[in-house]
């Protein structure tokens, strides 16, 4: 009778309790879109939802009724810690980056946008796999840290807020842990100080050995069949020759070396975005204003709407009160009956 594994057994229990381990502490999004959009803004949710996966709500259905209090509900026991919105307006489209429970939120304009069917057609091979959705993608925030160091002179604090929101967006990597393979994909975020625009980009990441024949290479990634073997005096000639030539494929990737034996590829997936913030503000889409691009308030201004703010807070501790006392009054009243 064979004997049982035990000592594997327990390997995959403890690698399987990690992995639940990891899910929870990951950060999850909800996104969705509010009110009518269109279709075409609808396939942009979408997409965005399938770039955040696998740590997103895939088949999150949203009612006309549901409002906003209604996801923040549900956020704390699913383990949600984001929220993107996408709504649409008579000046364009919005999109809205939260931290649930409480805030801060990001209001951003989307300027221009492109499908993943839209940056499909334009490729000759789109790369598509289904185990590249199966891990998070490599976050890369371009230019953030630059112009961090140069609004914090001028007392803004919107880019550094972006930058920090988005980084909690997605998990972090385990340097210790991560391999070449587990990279599949990219979400890269490219912010400009001169038009103060932000750059969405979702690559797909390829790796390949590079000290390979290019008729090699072909073979290898199964995009030409076995070629004319007629000219040649040995199957080394088609093996060795130009093993020092770069390998470059007409399909949309760009390519470049790793290391000396390595080459990873790029290949743009979709969807594209063009962004622009122009407001933060300190709570659930909602509370005080922290930056306006379209609207500058004055020092009067700023004051009036402290004191809303804290008006408001104050008539919320005071409600507390007035129903935990009441609770207890109920309470005294059962006890005494």
């Amino acid at each position: 009778m064979a004997k049982k594994r035990k000592g594997k057994a327990k390997k995959l229990n403890q690698h399987g309790s990690n992995l639940e381990v990891e899910m929870q502490k990951a950060p999850h999004t909800f996104v969705f879109s509010k009110d009518h959009v269109g279709t075409n803004v609808q396939q942009l949710t979408s997409d965005f939802r399938k770039l955040m996966e696998p740590y997103t709500a895939s088949n999150l259905k949203i009612r006309k009724t549901n409002t906003l209090k209604d996801f923040v509900a549900v956020s704390s026991p699913l383990g949600v810690t984001h929220m993107i919105m996408f709504t649409k307006s008579l000046s364009g489209i919005n999109m809205k980056i939260s931290r649930l429970p409480q805030g801060p939120t990001v209001h951003f304009k989307v300027l221009k946008y492109s499908l993943n069917r839209d940056v499909n057609l334009i490729q000759a091979r789109p790369k598509a796999s289904q185990g590249q959705f199966k891990s998070p993608p490599l976050l890369v925030l371009s230019n953030f840290l630059q112009s961090e160091a140069n609004t914090s002179k001028s007392g803004k604090c919107e880019v550094k807020l972006c930058s920090t929101l988005l980084q909690n967006m997605l998990p972090s990597l385990n340097i210790n842990r991560l391999s070449a393979g587990m990279v599949q994909r990219c979400l890269l975020f490219s912010y400009n100080a001169n038009s103060k625009h932000i750059e969405v980009r979702h690559y797909n990441v390829a790796t390949k050995p590079s000290n390979v024949s290019r008729h090699m290479d072909d073979l290898l990634s199964k995009r030409q069949s076995v070629p004319d073997l007629s000219p040649l005096a040995d199957i080394s000639d088609l093996l060795m020759s130009q093993t020092k030539e770069k390998v470059q494929i007409n399909d949309g990737s760009v390519w470049t070396s790793a290391s000396p034996s390595a080459m990873v590829g790029l290949t743009e997936i979709g969807p594209r975005m063009t962004l622009q913030i122009y407001k933060v503000e300190s709570g659930l889409c909602q509370g005080e204003v922290i930056y306006h691009s379209f609207r500058t308030k004055t020092l009067e201004e700023r004051h009036a709407t402290e004191k809303k703010v804290k008006a408001r807070h104050t008539l919320k501790q005071n409600r507390r009160l007035q129903q935990e006392k009441r609770v207890q009054e109920k309470r005294k009243k059962m006890y005494k009956k």
